[in-house]
């Protein structure tokens, strides 16, 4: 059970990797991805699915954080889903996109989600989904 996390940090925008394979680590990775100079997280479970000759992951999970609350877009075969929770009225942008409004939900939460994610490998049922559309 591990999670691949990559993320770009700093003034210069560097590239993080990050590597989870216990649930003790996420609190870190939710803090770093809350400092203003951090983008979203890509999150790569390593042992879901690949697909096709490049073997690509069957899955992608963005988190983001914006100070105590933040969001995840969650896409596998099956569909598409954002959290759903009660704020934003507007459509706050994370990963450099448009999430659909009511996407935010507690930093613990995400927290909690992630965890279970790291253990099921499947999409967390420990936070209301939306459609992503």
């Amino acid at each position: 059970m591990t999670l691949e996390v990559s993320y770009r940090a700093g003034a210069d925008a560097a590239t993080v990797g990050v590597v989870i394979d216990n649930a003790g680590q996420l609190a870190q990775l939710l803090t770093a991805l809350a400092a203003d100079d951090t983008s979203d997280a890509l999150v790569i479970h390593r042992d879901r699915p690949r697909v096709g000759p490049r073997h690509i992951p069957d899955h992608q999970v963005l988190v983001g954080v914006r100070g105590e609350v933040g969001a995840i877009h969650f896409t596998d075969p099956t569909g598409s889903w954002v959290t759903h929770g009660d704020g934003p009225a507007d459509e706050p942008v994370y990963a450099e996109m448009e999430f659909p409004s009511h996407c935010e939900v507690p930093v613990s939460d995400l927290e909690q989600a992630l965890a279970e994610f790291l253990h099921s490998h499947q999409r967390p049922t420990h936070v209301a989904w939306q459609d992503a559309d």
